[in-house]
């Protein structure tokens, strides 16, 4: 690049080389304070959905502590409560949607029982297709959780049914 802005300098008619090597210098330490710009933008938000994701799929200590070490120690429950969830009739019901229409319904569904479970002190563990798992107990041990479990589980049955509804 150095090369062709050089050839640039001396080609260009009228102004001396010295002068027009200093223009182009200057025109080419604004674009590269762009260019630099642009670079740390994207990198910004690279670094704002990685975080994200992250986050998504581990609870916030653990995610915490693998950005911080590049491993997590294992940790051991003594108690702890699964909850997962499964749409009956799912696959029957599913030819009537359009694929678009029946993730945009899936993630209405899932969207619903994220905030179910923060009520509820559980924690988010996967999706598959229609299933959904969480935990109570983790990542922080409650004496409570088989019931904050049971309590979800309940609250999630009911918004399933006023998502029917509508």
């Amino acid at each position: 690049m150095r090369e062709l802005l050089r050839e640039i300098a001396l080609a260009t008619a009228g102004v001396p080389g010295p002068e027009a090597w200093e223009l182009i210098f200057e025109q080419s330490k604004d674009y590269q304070e762009v260019v630099n710009e642009i670079f740390e933008r994207r990198l910004a938000d690279a670094l704002y959905e990685s975080d994200r994701l992250l986050h998504n799929i581990l609870p916030g200590p653990i995610a915490a502590e693998l950005k911080k070490k590049a491993a997590v120690e294992p940790v051991s429950f003594e108690s702890a409560t699964v909850l997962f969830t499964d749409f009956a009739g799912f696959t029957s019901v599913s030819t009537a949607f359009s694929p678009r229409d029946l993730v945009r319904e899936i993630d209405r569904c899932f969207t619903a029982f994220d905030e179910v479970v923060e009520k509820h002190h559980l924690e988010k563990i996967k999706t598959i297709g229609d299933s959904y798992m969480c935990a109570g107990g983790i990542p922080e041990p409650r004496k409570t959780h088989a019931l904050d479990a049971a309590l979800g589980a309940l609250e999630m049955r009911e918004v399933f049914r006023e998502i029917q509804a509508e």
